[in-house]
């Protein structure tokens, strides 16, 4: 994925959700002609949607490197 952008949380969260439309795409590329499109566009934007959640879950971002305490609140 090109895009020119600045490194904040947002954009973090919106390149994760462009490469899930990326990765769906890739999903039925070797389908039939007739097949090869989404199912629905709601749920092209659910599949980015769900990709930019999951990245900006504490556990995550504490993963990375990106949030430095993680508090269990259970």
């Amino acid at each position: 994925i090109k895009q020119c952008t600045t490194v904040t949380m947002e954009q973090l969260f919106t390149v994760h959700h462009e490469m899930g439309h990326v990765e769906y795409y890739l999903q039925y590329k070797d389908q039939p002609v007739s097949f090869r499109r989404g199912a629905n566009p709601g749920f092209h934007e659910a599949i980015g949607d769900v990709l930019s959640l999951s990245v900006s879950t504490p556990k995550h971002l504490n993963t990375i490197g990106l949030l430095d305490t993680l508090t269990d609140d259970s």
